[in-house]
């Protein structure tokens, strides 16, 4: 899987104990070079955006972060790669939406 462009983008906004930050992920489309053209006509992918957000709350020596991946739940574009599932999944997110949470403690 080799799209002639692909990008990463992040915008955050931080205070004295927070920060917001919001990440886009863009891959372009993709042709699968290797498909054996008897077996599909699969054989290119569209391209697809992701959406990340996460945040960090400082509190004493307590940092709580929380994030939400692929936060409009873009499913991975199906093309045929070899691979399982239809596409990439080692490259596209395959598991979809997730929200996540962390604790940190500093010493």
């Amino acid at each position: 899987v080799f799209p002639e462009w692909r990008y990463n983008t992040s915008v955050g906004l931080s205070a004295e104990n927070w920060s917001v930050a919001w990440n886009m992920r863009w891959i372009d489309e993709v042709d699968d070079l290797y498909r054996p053209a008897a077996l599909t006509n699969l054989g290119s992918a569209d391209e697809v955006y992701y959406h990340d957000l996460v945040g960090n709350y400082t509190w004493n020596a307590f940092t709580v972060t929380l994030g939400v991946d692929n936060i409009t739940d873009e499913e991975p574009p199906t093309f045929h790669s070899g691979f399982t599932m239809t596409t990439a999944p080692g490259f596209y997110d395959t598991v979809g939406r997730r929200v996540w949470a962390g604790v940190k403690m500093s010493l």
